[in-house]
C-alpha cells in the first residue's frame, strides 16, 4: 500500500510515520498545487507489515462481526 503527501504536508508525513508507513522516495516536481511546482513524497506499508501491525485490530474486528451475525 502506498501514499502520496506534498512536500509541504508535515503533520501527514508525522501520521504516515506513525500508522507504520515508510518514506520510500521523491517524486521533484511532480504536481502543481495553487500554481507552484510541489514535490510529492511517498510513503509505503508492505502486506506483512501492515498485517503484523495490525493484526489485533483485525482479530477483534472480526470477532466482533461474528457476534453480530
Amino acid at each position: 500500500m502506498y501514499a502520496e503527501v506534498y512536500g509541504f504536508n508535515t503533520p501527514s508525513f508525522r501520521l504516515m510515520e506513525r500508522v507504520g508507513f515508510q518514506r520510500e522516495g521523491i517524486l521533484r516536481q511532480h504536481e502543481i498545487h495553487n500554481g507552484a511546482r510541489q514535490d510529492m513524497h511517498i510513503f509505503g506499508i508492505l502486506k506483512p507489515e501492515f498485517y503484523q501491525r495490525y493484526q489485533t485490530l483485525f482479530r477483534l474486528s472480526n470477532e466482533k462481526e461474528q457476534q453480530n451475525a
